[in-house]
């Protein structure tokens, strides 16, 4: 197809689809439109339709009140009827006259008058002389004009009937009046007319009852349905269904009791329990837009038409032209054929199943004939040694080929030819093609000369031998298989049958192997999932080697720990397993040294801690001994002289702990002890250092303190001992001294410094805070009373 032709085609094929989608798309809003203003003039109708109804209702009901009020003298004449004994009959006469005057003059259908044993009394028309008892009594207990509904007479006919309480102002009612109306004359008319002519709209009136709802006026379609036809309230797409379960207004996609589409749209009537629908068939709501959808489509359809005559014809003459090009090529193809056949070094063949039809000139060099017109005389047969090297005659095998060839179209088979000059043999491959040859299906035969080809097999036979022989004395067991998961093993060699037991006859395929080897049907899916990531590694990357390492069952039952490896050559996968068993055992004896060697590092680490924490604290409190004290000291001595910053110190003392010792023993006083250096620790800083001096002494170093913020919180800890008895000792006091590091001062004056302090604070009384004094100045006191 030409260029010109597939454009035609392609834009032939846009038109088509162009048209389509703008008429979809114009049918699509089109009808919306027609569906949007059909539904506002059944909204429109039908609201209409219920404010005259209404309104008629309404009317119904004003006349029941003022015509047949406590007010009315008949009313009266009632009462003396049924107090009289319900004597004398001139007085029932009368009401029922007036009654009879007044169904003719407002033209009302009946009228009835019912005591309070809802008995009738007097009925006039075609009155409901039967009347409903529930609702009798409901007006006589609560004195209103109700609705007594639509219902059907004697005779069948639709009557809307209206009850009212009948008796003297003041008192209970003495009886009720039921005044009807045919609907046929009056309720009818209104639901049924419509504004413009149509086929297929409607309005009807429906009511729920229970799980139905009932059709309660005329239908357009189905003659006598009024308060007869009933739908099941569960109808999912029945209007009236759907208004009935409270969907009011537009319904969407309705399907009436006629089971047709319908567009539809309900309304409720106020003070009543009826329910309007109106509707209409959507084929008439359509009926337009599918006439013009049709006419449209006949026009789009007809001109597409006479496009794709235009095109079939200019497709028809770009064929011929085609078809002309065709037979040029076919010819040129002809004769590059001639040319390739001629000149091909291979011998090349046209024969069928009698003879030679034509040759090239290597097939007469080949088979050493002088010219073609011998050889054209010739069947392959001829050109063969009377049988092939499998004992079969030439002649037959021969034929046997070709028909073979004929049938499937092709052939390829190893042959034995003979040549005509010098009667020697030489192998060769022959394959035949069918072709098509002047209307006639002859062989095309190719013949490839496989004299160096066979000494090449030769050779590479007697190289895999070599090869064999070097595997099967090599002292690694060696596995060959071919497949992806060696589907089937070719070779195992002598150091495989050693190590592993196993022979081929034992293990002839992969699976073999796995279910041997792993007996373990756990750990032999999990080798196999691991086999399976190898092996296609290995494909993906020939040449490369994949190891791994398995636990191997032998046949004996021995287990050996055996690295695999495998390599890919074509379609076979050479294998090697190493036995590493005593290896691993070496590795797991070295191992467990590891483990000892860690263990016993673990304990040394262990107990030089326990020995660390021996040498800096105190055994008793549980506080940094002196040693350790005095190395901290040292090291923020140096800071604070390097930084200027300040450092203070504080040196307390039980008072009177001998006393304590001698009087409550040395348990006592060693409980003291740790009592008082758990309330002094609950109050420092995380930085400040808390350590036994000796005996009952106590010292603390305060970094970043100065001697102000050193004795305020010497205070404190004085007043924290004091404060509270001890839980064996009662109340015990402490004695503090207080000094600030000087800018050049060493530890050994200021431990002196506040030594002196702490001796000047006992001197005082105990129980006290004391200053030291400055550098090279004897120490002051600054003591409190005692708490």
């Amino acid at each position: 197809m030409s260029l010109r032709t597939q454009r035609l085609v392609l834009l032939l094929l846009v038109a088509t689809v162009v048209v389509a989608a703008i008429g979809s798309f114009a049918y699509r809003v089109l009808r919306d439109d027609i569906r949007e203003e059909t539904q506002r003039t059944l909204a429109v109708i039908a609201e209409q339709k219920r404010q005259r109804i209404e309104s008629w209702v309404a009317a119904a009901r004003t006349d029941a009140a003022s015509f047949y009020s406590a007010h009315a003298p008949h009313a009266q004449a009632f009462a003396r009827w049924l107090d009289g004994g319900r004597q004398p009959d001139a007085l029932i006469d009368g009401i029922r006259a007036r009654m009879a005057e007044l169904v003719r003059m407002r033209q009302w259908g009946g009228m009835a008058l019912f005591d309070r044993d809802n008995q009738v009394v007097l009925a006039v028309g075609d009155a409901d002389a039967e009347g409903d008892p529930w609702k009798l009594q409901g007006v006589l207990q609560h004195p209103a004009v109700i609705d007594s509904a639509l219902y059907r007479d004697r005779h069948g006919a639709v009557q809307f009937g209206v009850l009212a309480p009948f008796g003297l102002s003041g008192e209970p009612p003495r009886g009720v009046l039921s005044l009807t109306w045919p609907a046929a004359s009056t309720l009818d008319p209104l639901v049924a007319s419509w504004p413009m002519p149509t086929r297929t709209a409607e309005t009807y009136l429906v009511r729920r009852e229970r799980d139905r709802v009932r059709f309660l006026t005329p239908l357009r379609h189905q003659a006598g349905a009024a308060l007869r036809l009933t739908q099941p309230l569960d109808a999912p797409d029945l209007p009236a269904a759907r208004a009935a379960r409270g969907e009011l207004g537009i319904l969407a996609q309705g399907v009436d009791y006629r089971g047709l589409l319908v567009l539809a749209y309900a309304t409720a009537i106020r003070g009543t329990p009826w329910l309007m629908i109106a509707e209409i068939d959507e084929s008439e709501a359509y009926a337009g837009l599918h006439a013009t959808a049709w006419s449209t489509a006949l026009v789009a359809g007809l001109t597409l038409l006479l496009l794709y005559a235009v095109g079939y014809g200019l497709w028809h003459r770009d064929r011929q032209r085609q078809q002309l090009a065709a037979l040029q090529a076919r010819q040129a193809v002809e004769a590059r054929f001639r040319t390739l056949f001629e000149a091909s070094s291979e011998a090349v063949m046209l024969l069928d199943r009698e003879r030679f039809l034509d040759c090239n000139a290597a097939a007469l060099r080949i088979f050493g004939i002088p010219d073609k017109a011998v050889f054209k005389r010739l069947h392959p047969g001829d050109l063969s040694p009377p049988n092939q090297p499998d004992g079969t005659p030439s002649a037959e095998l021969a034929r046997t080929h070709i028909d073979r060839a004929l049938e499937t179209g092709s052939r390829t088979f190893r042959w034995a030819h003979r040549r005509a000059d010098t009667g020697l043999d030489f192998p060769c491959e022959v394959v035949l093609s069918t072709i098509e040859l002047d209307g006639a299906r002859v062989l095309l035969a190719t013949v490839r000369d496989f004299t160096e080809h066979q000494r090449l097999q030769d050779q590479l036979r007697d190289s895999e031998a070599r090869i064999r022989r070097m595997l099967e004395h090599l002292p690694i067991p060696i596995v060959i298989g071919r497949g992806g998961d060696a589907d089937e093993i070719l070779f195992l060699n002598r150091a495989f049958v050693r190590t592993f037991g196993y022979t081929l006859e034992d293990i002839p395929c992969g699976d073999d192997w796995f279910r041997r080897a792993y007996p373990d049907a756990t750990y032999r899916a999990e080798v196999m999932q691991v086999w399976a990531d190898a092996i296609a590694d290995v494909l993906a990357n020939p040449g490369e080697i994949e190891q791994g390492e398995y636990r191997v069952t032998c046949k004996n039952g021995r287990v050996l720990d055996v690295v695999i490896g495998t390599i890919a050559l074509d379609d076979l996968l050479l294998i090697s397993l190493m036995d590493i068993s005593e290896r691993k055992a070496y590795e797991q004896e070295l191992e467990g040294a590891y483990e000892a060697a860690a263990t016993a590092n673990r304990k040394l680490k262990e107990l030089n801690q326990q020995l660390e924490q021996l040498a800096t604290t105190d055994a008793l409190t549980g506080t940094w001994n002196r040693r350790h004290f005095e190395r901290v000291a040292a090291t923020e001595i140096a800071r604070a002289h390097r930084y200027c910053e300040p450092l203070s110190l504080l040196l307390f003392d039980l008072d009177h702990f001998k006393a304590i010792n001698d009087s409550l023993g040395h348990q006592v006083g060693d409980q003291v002890l740790i009592e008082l250096s758990d309330r002094v620790k609950s109050r420092l800083r995380e930085v400040d250092v808390l350590a036994r001096w000796g005996g009952e002494e106590f010292v603390v170093l305060l970094p970043g303190t100065r001697e102000a913020e050193a004795r305020s919180l010497a205070e404190q800890l004085r007043e924290r001992v004091a404060g509270r008895a001890f839980a064996l000792a009662g109340q015990v006091t402490v004695s503090f001294g207080v000094a600030e590091l000087g800018s050049r001062e060493a530890m050994d004056a200021w431990l002196k410094r506040v030594d002196d302090a702490l001796y000047a604070a006992k001197a005082a009384g105990r129980n006290r805070v004391c200053l030291a004094a400055p550098e090279e100045a004897p120490a002051t006191s600054a003591a409190v009373g005692r708490s």
